[in-house]
Parts: structure tokens; sequence; C-alpha cells
């Protein structure tokens, strides 16, 4: 009798713990079953896609440097959860004649933005919050706003807000939060969103889409303040390092300073010029705070700084559906939600998500993705964009100001092409 209670007593926890483990398998942290392995070297064969077509972005991208349109181009394509293709043409530098490589440190700009809608779920999961809480639940500061009903020359009419802005509305632009003009001296994210609090609503909560990086500013406190740690500390912890992304940063270490490229400006004679020579500041280092570029505290509407590798990493994670490495970041739950449609269309067949672009209607740049696919692209021409029907990610990463069209840049758009026809299977 005593041999079958114990027996059905360790049949009993053997299957509590197989069913927990299958459990926590849903849950961020490290699993046990090592799935979606990835590495960074890059392998044709067995991937689905051909070499041949592949050998052209090198080429076409040369031609872009040649004729000045970038100083200098990292492009990675990546199929099947493998990387087949990691080029990098032109220079860092062009004064100092430093070619550009793999690793060189861009910045990213407004691909920092979809970090923190990450961030938020991650928080949800947890039960911290919801995402059609109010904001004012978590920041105060957000009670008792106004609305802008009436502006003219002679007066503004303030009422009440029909509801509160939720912190849905901040991730998809739809929150009619403003943002504020960069000569305000704030010195931290709390502080610059203690500022928008003060600052009446340009439109209803939900009631149309305007680009703005305020809201996203204003989830990053939320993250702050649930969290307890500074926003930079949280993207670290529990996204950057457990992905491997070991080259992205808000600021860089002075050891990394000589891998930052110089972001350009188009001439007009057909040139390129170092922006830092419009306020004078093309003596002082890239990574240093006195620089134009840098900011008081670590800005989440646009911020980081990346290499092309590490933007791979984080946008396999995505299409893996949370997991990389035999670590989940978030929920299969939750990477649905941010990579949903929100929105309806703004511009161009796109819509947003949480924190990503969406492509609802390919067509023009976008021609070659299937709907749904999801990314965003930075002030300086840097991309990502990932179709999961294809299982194809796409990455280009330059510095220059001054792209029409912004997303459409034919930088871009000759990357995904090639990537595009390149596949076979």
């Amino acid at each position: 009798m005593t041999i079958k209670i114990k027996l059905l007593f360790t049949a009993v926890f053997f299957l509590s713990a197989l069913f927990a483990g299958c459990s926590d398998s849903k849950k961020s942290g490290i699993t046990d079953s090592g799935e979606n392995k990835i590495n960074l070297e890059i392998k044709v064969e067995g991937s689905g896609m051909d070499s041949v077509k592949l050998a052209e972005i090198p080429v076409k991208m040369q031609q872009y440097v040649d004729e000045k349109q970038a100083s200098g181009i990292v492009t990675l394509v990546a199929h099947n959860g493998q990387v087949v293709s990691w080029e990098a043409v032109g220079l860092q530098n062009i004064e100092k004649e430093i070619p550009i490589q793999r690793n060189t440190l861009f910045r990213i700009a407004s691909m920092t933005k979809p970090f923190v809608a990450a961030a938020i779920m991650m928080l949800s999961e947890e039960g911290k919050l919801h995402l059609d809480d109010p904001v004012d639940k978590h920041l105060p500061e957000f009670s008792n706003m106004w609305l802008f009903s009436e502006i003219t020359k002679d007066k503004s009419v303030l009422v009440r807000p029909a509801r509160k802005v939720s912190i849905r509305d901040l991730l998809t632009h739809t929150s009619g939060l403003s943002g504020l003009p960069g000569n305000i001296p704030v010195k931290s994210i709390a502080e610059y969103v203690y500022v928008i609090s003060q600052r009446p609503l340009q439109f209803e909560p939900g009631s149309q889409f305007r680009y703005s990086g305020a809201g996203i500013t204003t989830a990053a406190r939320i993250v702050e303040v649930l969290s307890g740690q500074p926003y930079d500390v949280f993207l670290s912890e529990r996204i950057f390092e457990p992905l491997g992304m070991t080259d992205t940063y808000f600021l860089p270490p002075k050891e990394s300073a000589s891998r930052i490229a110089l972001v350009y400006k188009p001439t007009v004679d057909g040139g390129l010029e170092d922006i830092r020579l419009e306020a004078g500041f093309s003596e002082l280092p890239v990574n240093s705070l006195e620089h134009p570029d840098w900011h008081n505290f670590p800005r989440p509407e646009g911020g980081l700084f990346s290499t092309a590798g590490d933007m791979y990493l984080w946008m396999q994670a995505i299409v893996n559906k949370g997991i990389l490495n035999g670590y989940r970041i978030f929920s299969e739950e939750s990477v649905y939600e941010i990579t949903k449609t929100q929105t309806d269309e703004f511009a161009d067949g796109l819509s947003y998500g949480l924190g990503f672009r969406i492509i609802t209607t390919p067509k023009d740049v976008t021609s070659m993705f299937s709907p749904g696919s999801f990314g965003h692209g930075g002030a300086f021409g840097t991309q990502y964009w990932a179709d999961p029907v294809n299982n194809t990610i796409y990455i280009v990463m330059i510095q220059r100001r001054g792209f029409p069209g912004g997303d459409s840049h034919d930088i871009r758009r000759t990357l995904q092409e090639i990537a595009f026809e390149a596949i076979i299977d």
C-alpha cells in the first residue's frame, strides 16, 4: 500500500511538473526547449534563397554610394530564420575615410519606438496594467486634462475631452498629446512627461491619427513607474541582454565611439556634408555629450543607437512570436497584439499596430510585402521590416538626412526588390 501511494505521488508530481513546463513555455523567461536557435553566420545553402540574385545587393548599394545618395550602407536579409545576406559598402566617415562595417553603430531614430510597446506588453502579462487603462490610473498628473476645441488668432477655447487618454492611444499615435519644443530644458523622462500632461490635448483621444513622440515617451514613463526601473535599464535587462543585443544603447560607451557612423545631408552640388557643420560642432567627437545629437535623457521615441545585427535579432524574435535562442521575451498573444492593425490607414497603405507600422495594402515601396508585414523606419534612412508570410526580414542602415518620401527611399526599395526576387522557397 505504501509503495502504491509513493508511486501515485511520483506520477502526480511528474505530471504537474510537465504541465507547468508547458505553461512556462508561453511565459517570459528562459525556456527548456532551446527552440529558435539563431546565429549571425551567413548561410544561403538550404535557406530557400537564390545566392546569385542576392549577390546583386552589394553591387546596387555601391552604386548608391557612388552617386552620393549615402556615405555608406549596411544591409541584412534573413529568410526562414537564417541570415542570407549581410553587406557593408562605403564609408562611415568620409573625411577620415573610415570604411563602414557590419558592426557600425547607427542612430536608428524612430525605429526606437516599437520597443516601448514590447515593454508595455510585458507589464500587461504581469497584470500590472491593461492596454485600455486610462493613463491617469498610473500617472496621476494626467488627471483633469483639457482639450483645445477652438483655436483662432484671437482666442483659444478649452473643454474637457469626451474620454480619457488610454495606454492604447499612446502606442497608436491617437492620444492627442502634443510634444515639446526642443528648447524646453527637461532632464528626464519624468520631467518631459509631466510638462506634456499640463498641455491641452490637440484632439479627442482615439478620434484621429497624428504621428507624435509624446505618446511613446508617456508610455515609457508608465514602464518606469510600474517596473521601478529607469526605462533604459528595463530595456537592457528585459530585451537587449536576453536577446544578445550587445550593441544597442541610448548612450554608446566610449570604447564604441569609433564605430558610430556620421550623419550626412545632401549638398546643392550633389555631394554629402556632415550635419555637425551646421552648428559648428564638427570638432566634437560623435559620442560627446555636448554634441547636438545628444539629449539630456534616453529618448524613447528615437534615441537608440544600434547595428544591423542587433536589429535582426530583435525582428527575428518578433517573427518567432516572442522567442529567440530559447528565451521568451513575451507571449505569442502579445506579439499578435503589437503587430495587428489598430488604426485606419494613415498613408500609402500603412496603418499602425502598437509601436509598429503595419502594411495593410501593399503598394509602391511595399508592393513586395504581404498584408500584415510590420516594421518601422528612422529619420536618417534606417529601416527594418518583416514579412511573416514569406518569413523574410529586410534591414537597411544608412545615416543621411533629407530623403524625400520618408520611408520610401530608393535604397530601401532596391534592397527589398532584390531580396524578394531571390526567394525560391
